[in-house]
């Protein structure tokens, strides 16, 4: 939760999710950059793919949390 509080971390997130999805789908940032847009489904996957990551280290972290008293 100290992460929420923290206004630089909050505030540089969102820039870079800015510039994630100015830079893939405006055709300035395109032609400048040299990137194409994403289908929907790529989009999925690259909202997905990371959603899990996260999923699976706080599960990860709950897992060794519970198993610390028995093991104490």
């Amino acid at each position: 939760m100290e992460s929420f509080a923290d206004r630089k971390f909050l505030f540089a997130t969102g820039l870079s999710v800015v510039a994630i999805v100015l830079g893939t789908e405006m055709d300035v940032f395109n032609r400048f950059i040299g990137t194409t847009g994403l289908t929907r489904g790529q989009w999925g996957v690259c909202l997905i793919v990371p959603f899990g990551v996260v999923l699976a280290s706080e599960a990860w972290k709950w897992y060794l949390r519970r198993r610390e008293p028995a093991a104490a």
